[in-house]
C-alpha cells in the first residue's frame, strides 16, 4: 500500500516541472532555522538533506526579520555545509505575520467570488490597506447549502518581501510562501484533529476540520518556559538548562507514578498539566460553537514536543488519543542519515517537511 506522502506526490507528479526535481522547505522560527530538502522525482518522496541551526534573538524584532544580512549568512552556510542542491525554496509565515480566516459567501461563480473578495478583504484583514498580499481558497459548501466556505489568507507585504530578498540573496528561487498551519496539515494523515505546535517562544493549538485549519489559539506555555523552569529550580544558566532539557530522560512523569518525583519533575508536571487544561479549554470553547465536532487525535509537534514524558502525561489527562508528531515516518531517507537522530528531531522539522511537500503541487 502506498504511503500518505506517496499518494500525495502521485497526484501531483504530472504537475512537477522537470527542472524542479527537488524542493527545499525553509522554516524560520524564533530560535531555529530548519531546512528539509525533498526529492520529488519518484512516486516516493525522499529526504535528501536536513539542517537545524540555532538563531540569535537579535535577528528578529516585533515586526519580523530585523537583521537580514546575518540571517542570509546563516542560511547560506547551512546550505553549503549540508550539501543542499535544490534552488526552489518554499517558505512559511505564521503568527502575527499571517492572517487566516474562514468566511461565508453566497454561492457565485469563480470570477464573481474573486471580485467580491477584492472588496471585502478590508472588513476582515487587520493590516493597513494596500500593504498586504492576499489569497483565498474555496473549502466547500456551508451546512445551510446556500453559501460557500472560503479561507481568506493575507500577509503584510513587508514580511513577504523580506522572505523573497532572503532566499534570493543566497541564490535560491522563491517558489511559494505558505502558512505554517497549512504546512503542518500536509504532514498529518487525518481529517479532524488538533495539532499542538510547541515552539521556542510560542505554542499554537490548531483545530483542523476536514484537513483545514479552522481556528488557532496561542497559549503562554512554550519551549523556553520549560527551560526557564529547569534553570530556576536547579539554579542553572539558560544554556545549561536547555542542554539538560534536550538530553535528560523522564523529566515529565506519568500521573500516578509510585516513585517520588524530584523538584524539577514536580515543576514540569505542573506545567504540562496546565498545558493539558489549556488544550481542553480550546476544545470545549470550539465545541460550544460546533456541538457535533469530534476529533480523531491530538498531535504534539514542534521542538517542545521532544520534552521527555510530555506526551505520555498529556495522554493520561486527555481522553482524545495524544501522540507525538512523526512527519518523516512515511518518507524515504538517504542511507547516510542517522535514523535515530532523524526520529528524535522529527517534530521540530514538521513545518519544513510540509513546505517541501507543498512544492510538488505547483
Amino acid at each position: 500500500m502506498k504511503s500518505y506522502y506517496s499518494k500525495l506526490v502521485g497526484k501531483l507528479k504530472n504537475k512537477i516541472l522537470p527542472a524542479k526535481d527537488s524542493v527545499l522547505g525553509i522554516d524560520i522560527g524564533a530560535g531555529y532555522l530548519k531546512l528539509v530538502e525533498v526529492s520529488l522525482v519518484e512516486d516516493e518522496p525522499t529526504i535528501k538533506a536536513v539542517a537545524i541551526n540555532s538563531l540569535d534573538k537579535n535577528i528578529f524584532d516585533e515586526d519580523g526579520i530585523a537583521n537580514l544580512e546575518l540571517l542570509s549568512h546563516i542560511l547560506k552556510k547551512a546550505i553549503e555545509v549540508n550539501g543542499i542542491s535544490s534552488k526552489h525554496a518554499v517558505l512559511s509565515l505564521g503568527g502575527r505575520a499571517l492572517f487566516a480566516r474562514e468566511i461565508l459567501f453566497p454561492k457565485m461563480t469563480s470570477s464573481e467570488l474573486q471580485e467580491a473578495i477584492k472588496w471585502e478583504t478590508e472588513k476582515y484583514v487587520p493590516y493597513e490597506p494596500d500593504k498586504y498580499f492576499y489569497d483565498f481558497h474555496i473549502i466547500g459548501d456551508a451546512e445551510n447549502g446556500k453559501e460557500i466556505r472560503v479561507m481568506l489568507v493575507a500577509a503584510p507585504k513587508a514580511n513577504v518581501e523580506n522572505l523573497i530578498s532572503l532566499v534570493k540573496s543566497v541564490g535560491l528561487k522563491p517558489f511559494i510562501i505558505d502558512g505554517e498551519t497549512f504546512a503542518l496539515s500536509r504532514t498529518i494523515d487525518a481529517e479532524d484533529y488538533i495539532c499542538v505546535d510547541i515552539g521556542k517562544l510560542n505554542t499554537q493549538v490548531i483545530i483542523y476540520q476536514g484537513g483545514v485549519p479552522i481556528t488557532n489559539r496561542n497559549i503562554p506555555l512554550f519551549g523556553d518556559s520549560f527551560t526557564r523552569a529547569i534553570a530556576d529550580v536547579l539554579e542553572l544558566d539558560f544554556v545549561e538548562a536547555e542542554s539538560l532539557k534536550q538530553r535528560q530522560k523522564n523529566l515529565v512523569t506519568v500521573v500516578g507514578q509510585t516513585e517520588e518525583n524530584t523538584n524539577v519533575q514536580e515543576k514540569l508536571n505542573e506545567m504540562v498539566d496546565e498545558l493539558g487544561r489549556e488544550i481542553l479549554r480550546t476544545i470545549e470553547y470550539f465545541q460550544i460553537q460546533k456541538r457535533e465536532a469530534a476529533f480523531e487525535k491530538i498531535i504534539i509537534s514542534g521542538g517542545g514536543a521532544r520534552l521527555d514524558g510530555l506526551v505520555k502525561r498529556l495522554s493520561t489527562e486527555i481522553r482524545i488519543p495524544v501522540e507525538i508528531h512523526q512527519p518523516l515516518q512515511n518518507l524515504n531517507c538517504e542511507k547516510s542519515f542517522d535514523k535515530q537522530y532523524l526520529q528524535s528531531v522529527a517534530p521540530q522539522l514538521a513545518i519544513a517537511v510540509g513546505l517541501a511537500i507543498r512544492g510538488g503541487e505547483e
